[in-house]
């Protein structure tokens, strides 16, 4: 009962606000705080102590059919997807970047004879708030595909 009630101390003392972590210190457990909203844990490798801190995160990614209807399949951080013509979508975010300077990634499924690119359209560019993108086939025709994933880090 008395080792019960040293732990029930010891847990009472080390955390003081919802939300704090109990790490493994050079000898004795630890409190690391907690912190503002949208810091995440960073490893400091092997034998050191993790560290609050932020980075370049993934803030969206969307996966979505964009043939016939366009519809998300999964998401985060995607609000909705806009079809605006053959091969021409803007994919909308919930929550606006900070900056239209975040690095976009996109990938298509490969329909037909001719391999598909997907890029960031030359007219829509990256804003803040959305992202306009072209599905194209190699003869820089638009085309509609089954599966389209994208991902944004910034």
């Amino acid at each position: 009962m008395k080792l019960f009630g040293t732990l029930l101390n010891f847990i009472n003392n080390v955390f003081t606000t919802e939300g704090d972590l109990v790490i493994r210190g050079a000898t004795i457990p630890e409190r690391l705080a907690a912190v503002a909203s949208g810091q995440v844990l960073l490893s400091a490798g092997v034998g050191a102590k993790p560290t609050w801190g932020s980075g370049p995160l993934v803030k969206g990614w969307v996966q979505f059919k964009g043939t016939g209807t366009v519809t998300i399949q999964d998401s985060f951080n995607v609000s909705s997807i806009t079809d605006n013509s053959v091969g021409n979508f803007t994919v909308n975010w919930d929550t606006n970047f900070a900056t239209d300077d975040y690095c976009f990634l996109g990938t298509c499924e490969d329909e037909g004879t001719s391999p598909r690119v997907l890029d960031i359209d030359a007219s829509g560019n990256l804003a803040v708030g959305s992202a306009t993108i072209e599905v194209s086939a190699l003869d820089s025709s638009n085309v509609d595909v089954s599966i389209i994933c994208c991902l944004a880090i910034g």
